[in-house]
């Protein structure tokens, strides 16, 4: 019968909070035990958009969203119900202000269309970001359907 031991993963190394790092054997001590805690936490999604009706060709600009909660892994969930196509910019902000386009002229298809940008997409969206807002603009007034985004990532 398999041991619990038997099943640890390996890593090239662990690292504490502190940022000490501990020995490149699991974190095990030479008698076998542990000398590392896991600490989990939960996933945090925040909410650009909620259906939002969009009905003539005026750029529609989000809120600006503060994402000191929200680390590691990032990622856009991004949905058109509308009966017309929609072109996305995002944007992040720094703490002095200054608005870096991260991605531009993203078109998210009419009829739920939908679009997943991750890390493989655009590197920052594995780094930390002060925050975050978009732009959506249809060329043609949509006439029915609503517009959703939300970032999800892991709570910091």
């Amino acid at each position: 019968m398999a041991k619990e031991t038997d099943f640890i993963p390996v890593y090239e190394r662990v690292v504490r909070t502190d940022g000490t790092v501990i020995n490149k054997n699991n974190g095990l001590q030479t008698d076998g035990s542990s000398n590392v805690n896991i600490l989990g936490r939960g996933a945090l999604e925040q909410t650009f958009w909620n259906a939002q009706a969009i009905r003539d060709t005026a750029l529609a600009t989000s809120p600006i969203l503060t994402l000191q909660n929200i680390s590691g892994e990032n990622f856009l969930l991004i949905n058109n119900t509308l009966d017309q196509a929609v072109t996305v910019n995002v944007y992040i902000k720094n703490t002095l202000g200054q608005i870096f386009p991260i991605f531009t002229g993203l078109s998210i298809p009419a009829t739920n269309g939908q679009k997943i940008l991750t890390r493989n997409d655009h590197p920052i969206m594995c780094a930390p970001v002060y925050q975050m807002y978009m732009t959506a603009q249809c060329s043609t007034a949509p006439t029915t359907g609503g517009f959703s985004a939300t970032i999800g990532g892991t709570q910091a």
